[in-house]
């Protein structure tokens, strides 16, 4: 069988389940296991689980650990990526980046403890959760032959406060530091100054940046808890698109040519005018700053048989190992802690827009961000 990572080799299902009944019959080890909070299984040489505590049961909704067993981690928790090779879980080209199979096969090669953070995006019931996990792998010899003890602590929650906390004291502030110096500085002048007015306007414009900002983290922990309302009316598309266009290039640093392409529909459809700015809004922002002084950036839409199709271009390419990551929840090329633009933007646009989002990216061509809006 094919692997891009690691091996797809299996073992039996009966020589998992001699493993299982070996290890099983040792009560100390089971209750062990279940007063831990989080999920710890015990893997054989082929990363399947041969043994769990009661929290995968618990937080999978499953029956028996039966369920689980010769399954591996991803396959376990519905990883999107667990199907896409006849190997399973590890042989997928996106498996290279994943912090939980990699975890695991460090510790078997190293014959150490290893941890890091892994982030899966899980579908259950047709429906995609991200989730971001810290994982460890320890080596646990057994009848002479190694096991790897596998925890799965879920750290979502921590990931998310660390991203609004890094929005709200760093980048929020940082924009209401420079209101309050632009203030003082306005506060001191006198009324016939020449930039006073100039200077005005620019608090004007931060200020309803700030504004802004705020709101969409309102919206996108609404859209994470499943509180957002969606308030379909009528838009339209050239509106919308020039709308965003004329803002971008109000402020834009870069010598960057911002334009909606002239062979783009002026369509008219319901949606919801804030979501559908919002993932037009960070599928620009990304281009601008994926792109250099002299660059073109360009917007469109499109109607098709079943939608209306957005398209955001630049002439920059994203490294293979970056696109495999891309709408991954925390996954950012800007630092630690970020990583919300492209999330935000398969979390609206498919999750309560109904739509799609994908993106292509080739050395020659350049990169191009898609949403289908449906039709109806």
């Amino acid at each position: 069988m094919k692997t891009f990572f690691a091996s797809p080799e299996r073992s039996s299902e009966e020589v998992v389940k001699g493993q299982f009944e070996q290890i099983n019959k040792f009560a100390d080890l089971t209750q062990l296991f279940n007063a831990l909070p989080y999920i710890v299984t015990i893997l054989n040489k082929d990363r399947q689980i041969v043994f769990s505590n009661k929290v995968l049961i618990d937080t999978l909704k499953a029956q028996d650990l039966r369920d689980f067993l010769g399954k591996r981690p991803g396959e376990a928790l519905n990883c999107v990526h667990s199907n896409e090779m006849e190997g399973g879980c590890g042989t997928s080209e996106s498996c290279r980046y994943c912090g939980a199979v990699t975890t695991i096969t460090q510790s078997m090669k190293e014959k150490r403890k290893v941890v890091n953070e892994c982030r899966i995006t899980s579908v259950n019931d047709g429906v995609e959760e991200y989730l971001d996990f810290e994982v460890s792998a320890s080596p646990f010899l057994w009848e002479d032959e190694y096991y790897t003890i596998f925890t799965v602590a879920d750290i979502s929650g921590v990931k998310r406060k660390r991203m609004l906390e890094r929005i709200f004291f760093h980048d929020i502030l940082n924009t209401a530091g420079n209101m309050r110096g632009i203030s003082d500085l306005v506060k001191s002048m006198d009324n016939s100054a020449p930039r006073k007015e100039e200077l005005l306007n620019v608090l004007y414009k931060m200020s309803a940046e700030l504004v802004e900002e705020i709101q969409d983290q309102k919206q996108l922990s609404a859209a994470e808890s499943g509180d957002l309302i969606i308030a379909p009316a009528l838009v339209n598309s050239r509106e919308i698109m020039e709308t965003l266009v004329a803002q971008f290039k109000s402020h834009i640093k870069k010598a960057i040519n911002i334009i909606v392409s002239e062979d783009s529909e002026e369509l008219g459809f319901s949606s919801d005018k804030g979501l559908l700015t919002r993932i037009l809004k960070n599928m620009l922002k990304n281009a601008i700053e994926a792109s250099e002084d002299g660059d073109t950036v360009e917007i469109s839409a499109s109607l098709t048989d079943k939608s209306i199709k957005f398209k955001v271009h630049n002439p920059r390419f994203i490294p293979r190992n970056i696109q495999l990551q891309i709408f991954k929840r925390s996954f950012s090329t800007k630092g630690t802690d970020r990583g919300l633009g492209t999330y935000s933007m398969k979390l609206l646009g498919e999750h309560f827009l109904k739509g799609k989002v994908y993106f292509s990216s080739d050395e020659k061509a350049g990169t191009d961000f898609y949403f289908e809006h449906p039709l109806t």
